[in-house]
């Protein structure tokens, strides 16, 4: 017998077939309808039957109204119509509002640069209710390049409140700020609170 080389024996070896991966297609999606039990498992059974990956999800109840928004990885296959056809198969999500929209960013999160230090801030307001009220503060807070983050409102006994999380820009001075925010919202009665969110949420959680 005679012996192999070692250049044959290394073509004997059978190469590894790179399958590549399945392409996936991602959609920011949003569902509002009449708050019931069991609805979170009825979307969520929608997504896994067009085997669709939950990657975020966030939900709130406000009046007995239910909103949900998710973002959700699907396989290159599911369309916006597909989409809406399963949610439709449930008699629950039957009326539902359905939102879809393509998803360009990516899936799985990336390490965000830290936050400069001390830029977030909690912004209350309590006053008689009235309309305007949301729209004159955002629109103050829109003009001087201050981010909205969350909002909450609610109104108890004619008192209507609001807790903003803002994020303010570089080199914005608090008393000033604050003083400004007072004088514009002393026209609608309103009170005027700002406090930075680490010292928010200690104070909070106590």
């Amino acid at each position: 017998m005679t012996a192999m080389s070692p250049r044959s024996a290394k073509s004997k070896v059978p190469v590894a077939r790179r399958t590549a991966k399945p392409r996936k297609k991602a959609y920011m999606v949003s569902v509002m309808s009449r708050d019931q039990v069991g609805i979170v498992s009825e979307i969520s059974q929608a997504v896994q039957l067009l085997e669709g990956n939950l990657a975020d999800v966030r939900q709130s109840v406000l009046r007995d109204y239910f909103t949900m928004t998710l973002l959700v990885e699907f396989p290159s296959s599911v369309t916006p119509e597909r989409l809406r056809n399963a949610f439709a198969q449930s008699e629950m999500l039957a009326t539902a509002s359905i939102g879809i929209l393509p998803y360009q960013g990516p899936v799985v999160p990336v390490k965000a640069a830290p936050p400069a230090l001390g830029n977030e801030y909690m912004l209350t307001a309590a006053g008689p209710d009235q309309p305007g009220l949301v729209a004159a503060l955002s629109g103050y807070l829109r003009e001087r390049g201050i981010n909205i983050v969350d909002l909450a409102t609610c109104i108890a006994n004619g008192e209507y409140t609001m807790i903003w999380q803002i994020e303010l820009p570089p080199g914005m001075e608090i008393r000033k700020l604050t003083r400004s925010l007072e004088l514009s919202m002393k026209p609608l009665g309103m009170r005027i609170g700002l406090r930075n969110l680490a010292l928010f949420k200690a104070t909070n959680e106590i």
